[in-house]
């Protein structure tokens, strides 16, 4: 999810309106599996991995 997100914020800042639309439809895909995981609660290292994330991010 993150790496389609990450394609759709690059499309969208490029005006490539035919890339976002091609990625918001793979969005559209996965969001069903995504809402599915939000619902079950907590993941086991979910939290660790989203912290990680942040650093990585932030130290970019």
């Amino acid at each position: 999810m993150n790496q389609l997100c990450g394609g759709l914020e690059l499309a969208l800042a490029l005006d490539n309106w035919t890339t976002a639309t091609a990625v918001a439809r793979d969005i559209e895909l996965h969001l069903p599996r995504l809402q599915k995981a939000l619902q079950g609660g907590p993941h086991p290292g979910l939290h660790t991995r989203l912290m990680r994330a942040t650093r990585t991010a932030m130290a970019s």
